[in-house]
């Protein structure tokens, strides 16, 4: 019996110790919220995502309210979210560049109005059977929210902006856009996407923080493996990121390579980390950010701290 009892009381201690365990993690940027997954096999540009989803296990839609007030609940500091500028002067929250794919409207996202976008169901083209069901048809009706909506319902929110175009004028209107918002609330803004002419305008006319574009980036990558990892060349002070595949080729990674960019007064998040087996390859120290596909798989190992963004 006593024997039994010890046994018992050494699973325990060690259940609790397993559970108590903390990782000195940065900061966490939650792609999109929570979404549905996809098979991400031969991905291309044109490729539909939604007919391609792994089977759904929620009713959550990817930049919509409620899928990023999941995300901040999670544990998440940052959603980053995906807009296009509309004829009427507002910014859909929306990822494609068209609406054939995942809606039941047709056309280019940014040659509508918001108020035709706030008609469409955003859940219609999503299956996981090549089109034999579509069960979440009909549950994302009127679900697309503009960015005004966003920040109106999350004023405390911290927000990564991915510009999905290369036009200037773009820039433009989304800098003069952002700049009527409080400076609290610019505080919480990071943009990136677009170029970097984009990039620059936007952070200058509104004061917002700005990643590199994703080909300077690359080139941030080139220097530091042809430098053993001992030159950021231009991401020197820079927030950016990239997929821990990546990463791990850097040498110093990620101890010196982490160390290195905060010493520039940078900010790095990898990329790739959606499952708690992601996080241990980081090791118990690790200092960066992370960036994660799902912050509601990622939940339990951020739950010591609330969210940044609700935390100041």
């Amino acid at each position: 019996m006593h024997k039994t009892m010890t046994l018992k009381t050494t699973v325990a201690v060690l259940l609790m110790m397993i559970s108590s365990l903390s990782y000195s993690l940065g900061p966490v940027i939650a792609h999109r919220g929570v979404h549905h997954l996809y098979d991400c096999t031969e991905l291309t540009n044109a490729t539909c995502t939604a007919d391609r989803i792994y089977p759904p296990v929620h009713e959550l839609f990817e930049n919509t309210l409620a899928s990023m007030e999941a995300a901040f609940s999670a544990g998440a500091d940052w959603v980053e979210l995906d807009i296009h500028p509309t004829v009427d002067g507002h910014f859909a929250v929306f990822h494609d560049w068209a609406l054939e794919c995942r809606t039941d409207g047709q056309g280019v996202t940014r040659e509508q109005t918001m108020t035709c976008l706030k008609t469409l169901d955003i859940g219609y083209g999503y299956t996981a059977d090549s089109g034999e069901s579509t069960p979440l048809r009909g549950k994302g009706v009127g679900l697309m929210p503009s960015l005004t909506e966003v920040f109106q319902y999350f004023p405390d929110g911290k927000f990564l902006i991915d510009i999905k175009s290369k036009d200037m004028e773009e820039a433009r209107i989304l800098g003069e856009f952002l700049g009527q918002f409080p400076p609290r609330q610019r505080q919480h803004l990071m943009v990136y996407g677009g170029t970097d002419d984009m990039l620059e305008y936007v952070a200058g006319v509104s004061g917002i923080k700005a990643w590199p574009s994703k080909p300077r980036i690359a080139q941030c990558y080139r220097t530091l493996l042809s430098s053993e990892g001992q030159d950021l060349g231009e991401c020197a002070g820079q927030i950016f990121g990239g997929p821990l595949s990546l990463a791990e080729k850097v040498p110093g990674w990620p101890d010196d390579f982490i160390s290195m960019v905060h010493e520039t007064g940078g900010e790095f998040y990898v990329m790739e980390i959606d499952a708690p087996e992601d996080i241990d390859r980081l090791g118990p120290d690790y200092k960066g950010g992370i960036w994660t596909d799902r912050i509601e798989v990622l939940s339990p190992m951020l739950k010591e701290q609330p969210p940044l963004a609700h935390r100041e």
